[in-house]
């Protein structure tokens, strides 16, 4: 897992300013960061959605991620190439 933003952090934040608001649960090694949709949320999606990660850099990649609306979060997720693609049926 990439701890790098898709984004530079301060365009994210913009991005995101009254669409999330975050949040820490827990403390010390139990602490989880916490995104969900403010109070009265009429935007597009569920308004009682929560994002959770371990890190804050992890929780800012999962809501740019979310909400740019890109598929992948991970390179990795990529599959491999077929070394042996099949022939084409005749």
């Amino acid at each position: 897992m990439s701890n790098e933003l898709p984004v530079p952090e301060r365009v994210l934040c913009d991005l995101l300013h009254r669409h999330w608001r975050m949040t820490v649960e827990g403390q010390g090694p139990d602490a989880r960061f916490v995104a969900h949709r403010p109070i009265g949320w009429t935007g597009e999606g569920d308004p009682f959605e929560r994002i959770t990660a371990p890190t804050r850099t992890e929780l800012l990649r999962l809501l740019a991620h979310r909400h740019l609306g890109a598929a992948r979060t991970t390179p990795e997720a990529r599959p491999a190439p077929d070394p042996d693609p099949p022939a084409p049926a005749r």
